[in-house]
């Protein structure tokens, strides 16, 4: 969905809003790149909010990092073969 955000629709940031107290959200909203922005309270109910936000050249900068680590981990699990790497890289 980030991507699709960023990609297709062209936006210049996404911002995930959740309650504190819910702990796996935020963990997820880590793990998925964003950062905490601020904590807020709802203006109707007054419950307490945490935002977390990720800009463009935020995305633009972890898929970089991502996607080059990820291609060297895929192309080392290429020359393994069933039992062990390579004779030549096993010396």
């Amino acid at each position: 969905m980030i991507d699709h955000g960023f990609r297709e629709i062209g936006l210049p940031e996404i911002l995930s809003i959740y309650q504190p107290e819910n702990v796996a959200s935020g963990r997820v909203m880590e793990r998925i790149g964003m950062h905490f922005d601020r904590d807020a309270r709802h203006p109707t109910f007054g419950v307490a909010l945490r935002i977390y936000r990720l800009s463009r050249s935020q995305w633009e900068a972890s898929r970089f990092t991502t996607e080059g680590d990820s291609e060297d981990i895929e192309g080392l699990k290429d020359r393994e073969g069933p039992d062990g790497p390579p004779r030549s890289l096993a010396h």
